[in-house]
């Protein structure tokens, strides 16, 4: 087990986490959306270190959300998480940020048996998503597509969840389908790769620093406002 820097900034959450074992050290987090996230994360890697015993220094491992989600998010925190790592001569640990929120929601159900299904939205192109069991075994690949009546049929047939920033889009779809429930209350947060950081840490799956690059699934589409103007 080691002291691992944790980084979420896959949605419009900016989220930095100190873990050491299976102790949660400090937590920084805020939601002002992924356009925030460049002013934001420096400060709250910084935050992290205060009051604590520890320094940048002292870490031994980073971890980064991977993706998929916001190509902007998952860019930024890519670039400040390879920064670190290479400036301070640390291993990099990509942690997928769909595997991490279903985690998070098999942790919450108590392992109950059945199926978890995060929703990331991706805007008007509909969500990522993918399939995992109660062991967080996926089951299904990770996609990016809009959600319908069939999606999911196949997994009905137990107990499902839904969760993520994605599930407010299809919220009146999943009220209808036999055996779906919502948790409304989970959210991507740093704090919850800790157990697969740690994990992956112990594993030494770590990244190639020069070449790795976060899960985007869908190419950057820049805003364009009503005057036409980037």
């Amino acid at each position: 087990m080691g002291l691992i820097l944790m980084i979420e900034t896959a949605t419009p959450v900016c989220s930095v986490a100190l873990g050491n074992g299976n102790d949660l050290l400090k937590v920084k987090e805020e939601i002002r959306g992924e356009a925030s996230h460049n002013a934001l994360l420096n400060n709250y890697i910084q935050t992290i270190f205060e009051n604590t015993a520890y320094n940048l220094t002292d870490i031994d491992a980073i971890a980064i959300s991977g993706g998929p989600g916001s190509y902007t998010g998952l860019r930024i925190g890519c670039s400040t998480a390879k920064g670190l790592a290479f400036g301070f001569d640390k291993p990099l640990l990509s942690i997928n940020t769909l595997k991490a929120l279903a985690w998070k929601a098999i942790q919450k159900c108590n392992q109950q048996e059945g199926y978890y299904i995060p929703l990331i939205d991706a805007r008007g192109m509909g969500a990522y998503t993918t399939v995992y069991d109660h062991t967080l075994t996926e089951i299904a690949p990770i996609t990016l597509q809009k959600v319908n009546e069939n999606t999911f049929k196949n997994y009905l047939h137990k107990p499902t969840w839904f969760f993520g920033t994605g599930v407010t889009k299809y919220v009146e779809l999943m009220e209808q389908m036999n055996n779906a429930s919502i948790l409304n209350d989970l959210y991507c947060s740093a704090k919850n790769m800790m157990d697969l950081a740690q994990n992956a840490f112990a594993s030494n799956a770590f990244e190639d620093i020069a070449y790795y690059e976060p899960t985007y699934l869908s190419k950057y589409i820049p805003h364009i406002s009503n005057k036409g103007k980037i």
